[in-house]
């Protein structure tokens, strides 16, 4: 609860597409995480997605950052072993 509440909180900061800094940072997420308690962050983030990508996302011209509706960061989230 605490990770998704923050992650949230971090999107709702973010300013609308198009501007300067509108990118969802990976790094945020990981810290997100770690913030949370989670243990096992690996060192390099490579192995954290947005969105399906290993890489910060910039937000399109004209778009907002949001949450899916319906969903937390802990069902949006899959471990995968390594």
């Amino acid at each position: 609860m605490a990770a998704n509440n923050a992650w949230n909180t971090y999107l709702a900061d973010l300013p609308l597409g198009g501007q300067p800094g509108a990118i969802i940072e990976l790094a945020a997420l990981a810290q997100v995480l770690a913030d949370a308690g989670a243990i096992d962050i690996p060192t390099t983030i490579a192995n954290l997605l947005i969105n399906g990508v290993s890489a910060d996302c910039p937000i399109t011209t004209g778009q907002v950052a949001v949450p899916t509706p319906g969903q937390s960061l802990l069902t949006a989230m899959v471990w995968i072993p390594s």
